[in-house]
């Protein structure tokens, strides 16, 4: 049914129909070879495909259909058209004269090829009958080309190599400098030719000369690279003319090879080539990828220098590369183990691009260029004095790269490195104390990890102490990214210093570690939280302490390892658990009974504590209790307004009797007004809410809410802190008087300030 359904569309007047009806069909009958060709339902599947395409009717869609089915046979029924090739060939070549169906003909015929080289050769001279009188038409030459290349592929070294003659002045016709419109599928019928005869294929040196004077192609490169790789002969004479083109299309002038005192001839028609960016770009783009010689890479080099300073980003960005990929070539033909005069030169020119370029897209580039192979280069003083000056550049991956790179260099120019080290190590130890900013602390511990992770690891662990004293509180920060990168860097702080890192410091860590771990609000924490327990454990060899320490410890690993459906994090929860080694079951059975008791005898002191008295206060309880558990959790904190606000919403209802709860609700609060600068004019208007509410009630907390808004009297905030004041003046009455002296310099200052 689906065959008969495609008949029609292939036989349709819109001719994109046919051609997606003829890939349609293409599937279709790939599914049937694949299930076997020899089954009698395919055979009567394939005989009835073959009547219909030897049998099309007299207008033009079915006669184009029935080709289309033709060449669908001949690629995908197997040997089926063995018995019936001739009759489709004939065909297939009796429609060749006609200009409607000329181009769908030629895109047939190397199918024939494909099917049976062997029988094809009876209709091989007809083809390029064909050939030599299509390729004189400006409308049908690239098919012809694209035919005639698909044919000598089919054939492979054993195309008969009386027609490539004929082949190659077809070729020359359609290069020539008198026809206007160029033909790019003569050059890749070049390619073709090449690939499939290999060394048999030897062009004319004209034709290479020829090929280049029609100014640089996608195609042309490729070609070019094949005649090299195929025909070693030609590699010189091929190198020295394309290193010609590129010289006149980057530099305006002939090139001129080493060891010579003059120019190589230039084509008169490269003059007439207009150089427009992209073919700039594509000139720098084969200087970095063609297999030139060493010489001629040297000898290009300074003059690519040039184009570092274009006014364009992309050509700049280019060059950027380009230079990396020629001395990366240079380098690895070279024999010599000394340095390069002229690598050095380059190398000090990208290093100053890569500090003093406007855009960060190029400095990035070039730091990105600089690869482990010019270490003997970027390893002298003053370079490596300029990868600390982009230390303190504003981009942070400008930042990232130069250390990476410092950290490679530090085995191999030690003495210079490792005293910057310690004092990047300081500087970013302070900027990551000094700032609020979740973004730039997560940046600078970071970099603490890449400078840690350096070749030469020794140099870091005198300062582990340090490092150590100064993570102390942000192992759980609020921020997900920023806790993650804590535990990165923890990690790599084990795998270097653990000599220097105490049992106590471990026992020290690991509660923060373990609440990292049952973090539901980030993939990536808890699975860098697992990974850095592994690597801490392991670098200190207390492979029971924790087990021991943390009872609840493998029973979190064993439930994170069941309801996990990361992989990653499941992964990792079986290496630390490797690390971590196995504890005995009697053992095991304690600690759970021990965890247990503890359990129930908390159990019981909150059910004794918090259960109110009266049953009407019992819901809230249990309400209150959720939205400051959400409260305390600070990955959570994109939901901390959500819950404030429920708080709210339950003491308005409860009324004065939200007196009972103020306990619980006023410490939190106060503490996010002073660690949550996102929320607090929001909070601030909370309270004065909450004041009107309690009245008198607010009393025994005044001390907290002055001593935590004292340093808050500026701006908007000053404005929402007075009006908190006045909420609590009304509440209290003649009772504020004891706190005037504390409220009253505030207001001055502001008084003076404003």
């Amino acid at each position: 049914q689906v065959l008969k359904a495609l008949w029609g569309s292939l036989t349709d007047r819109d001719s994109k129909l046919r051609i997606s009806s003829s890939l349609a069909l293409n599937s279709c009958m790939k599914v049937i070879e694949s299930r076997g060709t020899n089954l009698p339902i395919h055979i009567e599947w394939y005989e009835w495909l073959h009547y219909n395409g030897m049998n099309p009717n007299n207008s033009i869609e079915s006669t184009c259909g029935s080709l289309l089915v033709l060449g669908q046979l001949l690629q995908n029924s197997g040997n089926f058209m063995e018995d019936h090739y001739h009759d489709a060939a004939k065909l297939i070549l009796s429609y060749s004269n006609s200009n409607r169906y000329r181009k769908i003909v030629l895109s047939q015929i190397p199918n024939l090829a494909y099917f049976s080289t062997e029988l094809f050769l009876e209709y091989l001279p007809e083809v390029m009958n064909l050939f030599n009188s299509f390729v004189k038409k400006d409308d049908s030459r690239p098919q012809a080309f694209e035919c005639i290349g698909r044919v000598v592929l089919a054939y492979g070294r054993n195309f008969p190599l009386e027609f490539v003659e004929e082949i190659l002045i077809g070729i020359r016709y359609s290069l020539n400098p008198s026809k206007k419109y160029f033909c790019s599928e003569s050059i890749i019928c070049v390619k073709q030719l090449s690939d499939a005869l290999g060394d048999l294929f030897v062009p004319y040196p004209e034709l290479i000369k020829q090929m280049l004077e029609r100014g640089l192609k996608e195609e042309l490169i490729k070609a070019l690279t094949s005649i090299m790789d195929n025909i070693p002969g030609t590699m010189i004479d091929v190198q020295l003319e394309l290193m010609n083109l590129l010289s006149h299309v980057l530099l305006k002038r002939g090139y001129n090879p080493p060891g010579m005192s003059s120019v190589l001839i230039q084509p008169k028609n490269l003059s007439a080539i207009e150089t427009t960016e992209e073919q700039t770009i594509l000139a720098l783009k084969t200087l970095g990828e063609f297999p030139f010689d060493r010489s001629l890479l040297i000898s290009i080099l300074k003059y690519l220098l040039e184009f570092l300073e274009e006014t364009s980003g992309y050509v700049r960005k280019k060059a950027v590369v380009v230079c990396s990929k020629v001395m990366t070539s240079i380098v690895f033909q070279s024999d010599s183990r000394y340095p390069i005069p002229m690598i050095s030169e380059t190398i000090t020119h990208l290093i100053g691009i890569s500090i003093t370029d406007s855009s960060p897209a190029i400095r990035i580039a070039v730091l990105k260029s600089l690869n482990n192979g010019f270490d003997i280069y970027l390893a002298r003083e003053e370079n490596i004095r300029c990868f600390y000056l982009l230390i303190y550049d504003e981009i942070f991956e400008v930042k990232r790269l130069s250390l990476i790179i410092l950290s490679r260099l530090s085995i191999v120019n030690p003495g210079v490195i490792l005293p910057l080290n310690r004092k990047t190590l300081m500087d970013l130890l302070v900027e990551m104390k000094s700032t609020k900013d979740s973004h730039l602390i997560e940046q600078s511990v970071l970099l603490i990890e890449i400078l840690l992770n350096s070749t030469e690891k020794t140099w870091a662990q005198s300062y582990i102490d340090n490092i150590l004293e100064s993570f102390t509180g942000y192992l759980q920060h609020p921020d997900p990214r920023v806790a993650k990168s804590f535990m990165l860097t923890l990690g790599t702080l084990s795998e270097i210093g653990w000599e220097n890192i105490s049992e106590e410091d471990v026992k020290k860590l690991i509660p923060s570690i373990i609440q990292s771990m049952e973090d539901r609000s980030s993939v990536s924490k808890r699975s860098e939280s697992i990974g850095t327990l592994g690597k801490i454990i392991r670098a200190s060899g207390l492979v029971m302490t924790p087990l021991i320490e943390e009872p609840r410890l493998l029973t979190i690993l064993l439930d994170t390892c069941k309801r996990e459906r990361a992989i990653d994090v499941r992964n990792q929860v079986l290496k630390t658990l490797g690390i971590l080694g196995a504890l005995d079951p009697f053992e095991h059975q304690k600690f759970q009974l021990k965890l247990k008791t503890q359990r129930t005898v908390e159990t019981e002191d909150e059910v004794r504590i918090d259960i109110p008295y009266h049953r009407n206060e019992f819901y809230p309880r249990c309400a209150l209790d959720t939205l400051l558990q959400i409260l305390k959790t600070p990955s959570l904190h994109e939901h901390h307004q959500s819950a404030i606000a429920s708080i709210m919403v339950m003491c308005r209802s409860l009324g004065l009797d939200c007196e009972t709860f103020l306990p619980e609700i006023m410490p939190q609060f106060l503490f996010l007004v002073s660690t949550r600068p996102s929320i607090q004019e929001f909070l601030i208007r909370q309270l004065c809410v909450l004041v009107n509410i309690v009245k008198l009630h607010i009393q025994k907390y005044l001390e907290g809410i002055l001593e935590v808004t004292s340093g808050m009297w500026k701006g908007n905030t000053a404005i929402h802190i007075l009006g908190l004041l006045k909420e609590i003046s009304f509440a209290l009455k003649d009772e504020l008087k004891f706190w005037i002296p504390k409220i009253i310099p505030n207001i001055f200052t502001l008084l003076e300030s404003d």
